[in-house]
């Protein structure tokens, strides 16, 4: 972009730089909005994580706030729950669990866990190994080991611990649209099984209309977010940085296609 080979940068990952940018005259730096929701899973079908208490723990002992500020900059939006801002069943929920480290210790001591080590698979993407760097000091505070294990991305983390669901804590950005629909989904690599989510999602499918489909929704997030089988952080941002003589580039990504219809650049 500096040197001028290219015109404009979509889906910037290097979130550092924004402010460089913007107060150089000749760059536009836009913020839109995505699909993605980056998510912290913890496996519900092998110890410890088939307690609830242990994986409520993770998540009152993590601190989303300061996990979005040192991956995105502060430009993605701290979630609660697996629901980007776009959906028409989002809820704010943030708040629902805030940073407790006090908290934390007194549900893992409920749960007999106090020197409590994990393993956790981390993809070799520069997001990831931030998240990973922040969690394994949020977690020491609370008294649990997090032994980290950089995986290849694509090749190994897909092998291992999206198809073999080997793995005890993993994060990846989920891109794709509506991804909550594979909680309902017992063999996706969360390995949660939960027979009223399968059914509630079964009965949104099937619903006459938009309005009963998002009523079916809210349930199913309703029930997620009380069984916690995942820490959903962030919604990532969508970082558009262009020439100033560059339009028609739509900052928000709708996870389907990206219109460049519009784009033009006359300079």
């Amino acid at each position: 972009m500096r040197s001028g080979d290219i015109d404009a940068v979509y889906q910037s990952q290097a979130a550092d730089q924004v402010k460089q940018f913007q107060a150089q005259g000749q760059f536009k730096v836009e913020t839109g909005t995505t699909q993605g929701i980056t998510v912290m899973s913890m496996n519900p079908g092998r110890a410890p994580f088939n307690d609830r208490r242990v994986r409520l723990a993770i998540i009152y002992g993590v601190d989303r706030k300061a996990i979005n500020t040192a991956s995105t900059n502060g430009l993605g939006k701290v979630l609660g729950a697996p629901v980007p801002p776009t959906d028409p069943w989002y809820t704010d929920l943030a708040d629902k669990y805030p940073y407790d480290p006090a908290k934390a210790k007194q549900l893992l001591a409920q749960a007999g866990k106090t020197h409590l080590s994990v393993d956790f698979a981390v993809p070799n993407l520069p997001y990831c190994q931030t998240i990973a760097q922040v969690v394994k000091s949020d977690l020491a505070k609370i008294g649990v080991t997090a032994n980290l294990h950089t995986q290849e991305f694509p090749a190994v983390w897909l092998d291992k611990t999206f198809t073999q669901k080997d793995y005890d804590l993993t994060v990846i950005n989920h891109v794709e649209a509506r991804n909550i629909v594979n909680y309902g989904n017992p063999d996706y690599y969360w390995n949660y099984d939960n027979p009223q989510v399968r059914k509630l999602l079964d009965e949104a499918a099937a619903a006459p209309g938009d309005a009963p489909y998002a009523n079916d929704m809210k349930k199913v997030v309703d029930i997620l977010v009380h069984d916690v089988p995942a820490d959903w952080l962030y919604n990532a941002p969508n970082i558009v940085i262009t020439k100033k003589s560059v339009s028609g580039i739509d900052a928000n990504d709708n996870g389907v296609s990206l219109d460049l219809t519009d784009a033009s650049n006359p300079s």
